[in-house]
């Protein structure tokens, strides 16, 4: 009698851990968060016509053309800058002007404007020569300038950028091309052929 009893009590703990773990289901969920890093051209201002042979031949013309980037991300960031040379077709024939022609002034955009004077401004190595650039602080096309440096193939506009949307400070960035046309291969700028001479800048956000 006292091993039926055993038996019964044995079975009917048996019974309550099996239900016990019948009442109970587990499930792990997770999210992924992907990347995030886009940069848009917000306004832009494209093109400059020289009127005169006095202004071909001076040859220089500040923020001829603008653009306006923002930037969105969720993680550090930096913006690079590509050109090419440009070119114009002329009479059949593809004839350029060196992309060295070509420099630009950025600030931090109008939600990070700088002091706009010389305690805040960045010194800017030219690759070429390996010594500062002068910083044109005449150039006031879009307020505090805080650099301007001319274009050679690749070049960082931005780093440190930090994680945000399109309207968190300092996402936000003002862009002024100028153009020297003694830099672009020749020395007298009415050797230029007239025509209209095009060149492609791609700007780049990346992980920093």
């Amino acid at each position: 009698m006292k091993k039926s009893l055993f038996a019964i009590i044995a079975f009917m703990l048996v019974a309550m851990s099996t239900y016990a773990q019948k009442n109970k289901a587990n499930q792990s969920v997770s999210i992924t968060i992907p990347e995030v890093l886009e940069i848009q051209i917000q306004e832009h201002e494209d093109d400059y016509t020289f009127n005169d042979s006095t202004g071909i031949e001076n040859g220089t013309k500040d923020a001829f053309a603008t653009a306006k980037l923002r930037v969105k991300a969720n993680q550090g960031w930096k913006v690079t800058m590509t050109a090419t040379d440009m070119a114009a077709t002329i009479n059949g024939s593809v004839e350029t002007i060196a992309r060295a022609a070509l420099s630009y002034d950025v600030d931090g955009g109008s939600n990070t404007p700088l002091a706009g004077n010389s305690s805040v401004m960045q010194d800017v190595i030219d690759p070429q020569t390996n010594l500062p650039i002068p910083l044109d602080l005449n150039n006031l096309a879009l307020g505090n300038l805080q650099e301007e440096v001319t274009v050679f193939g690749s070049n960082t506009i931005k780093t440190g950028g930090d994680k945000g949307g399109w309207g968190k400070p300092g996402h936000t960035m003002n862009v002024a091309y100028n153009v020297d046309l003694t830099e672009g291969g020749n020395a007298d700028p009415l050797e230029y052929s007239p025509g209209t001479y095009e060149m492609d800048i791609v700007y780049t956000v990346s992980a920093e």
